[in-house]
């Protein structure tokens, strides 16, 4: 039996790893300031047990996800032969590292992009509606408040500061306050989950959303697609490092790719 909210211990074993190869790397994924570059799932498989527990047979595959804004990491992240760096240690359960997989081909959740193939596709695309998957509790924060809410503004922003931290180059205000104005929550199919960390509770919203870009033209609306389809790397509002705000963009802004 594994927590349910796990997302900490996940964190505490990915430093570890990264610090054994990299010191100056893992000091800076977590005392750098700013957005941090990279995103970590809980692990997935099992079945969710009553009383805040996932349950997993001895034997069975179960995964988590890393994802990398930074190239540094990327290289180290790439290069990296997890069969090799020993067993995984969550609160008490211990997993046996496979092969990393970097292809959607090999993973739907697994795929290598650069920013500048992100925004191009974006701008060759011309959906007005774009569907994502908030595959994990998601939610936002506001000085002390927490805002479990996808509301269009707060999507953006969060991804709007991170691809300002590691993106090409940073973006338009102008543009991308049009791109926020333009971007209006249409339809959604939620459900709100608790997760217990040690110290603190978080309430978060998962399900899915349809977003209507309405009202914004070329590179506005290229910004807000751009923006949402950098989700599924950048992860969407708070604690994305712990295994919040897992997101699936629309298949309208990605090469399909299956498992």
């Amino acid at each position: 039996m594994l927590a349910s909210t796990h997302g900490h211990a996940v964190h505490g074993w990915f430093l570890d790893l990264v610090a054994r190869h990299d010191v100056a790397l893992a000091a800076v994924l977590h005392n750098g300031p700013g957005p941090r570059p990279f995103t970590l799932s809980m692990v997935r498989g099992g079945a969710r047990r009553a009383k805040g527990t996932l349950r997993l047979e001895e034997g069975q595959e179960a995964w988590l996800r890393i994802t990398s804004l930074d190239g540094r990491l990327t290289e180290f992240l790439v290069g990296l032969d997890l069969e090799c760096t020993g067993p995984i240690p969550l609160l008490g359960c211990e997993f046996v590292p496979g092969r990393l997989r970097t292809d959607a081909r090999d993973h739907r959740w697994a795929r290598l992009e650069t920013f500048e193939a992100l925004l191009a596709r974006s701008g060759e695309r011309q959906a007005g509606r774009i569907a994502i998957l908030f595959a994990s509790p998601t939610t936002f924060r506001s000085g002390p408040e927490s805002i479990p809410l996808p509301l269009p503004r707060l999507v953006l922003r969060s991804l709007a500061a991170k691809w300002s931290a590691f993106g090409p180059a940073p973006l338009d205000p102008r543009l991308l306050d049009e791109a926020s104005r333009a971007l209006r929550l249409a339809r959604y199919s939620l459900s709100t989950a608790l997760l217990e960390f040690p110290d603190y509770r978080l309430v978060g919203f998962e399900g899915r959303c349809e977003f209507l870009l309405d009202g914004a033209d070329g590179e506005a609306a290229q910004i807000a697609r751009g923006l949402l389809a950098l989700a599924f790397f950048a992860g969407v509002g708070y604690k994305t490092m712990m295994g919040m705000g897992q997101v699936w963009p629309s298949l309208a802004l990605r090469k399909a790719g299956r498992r």
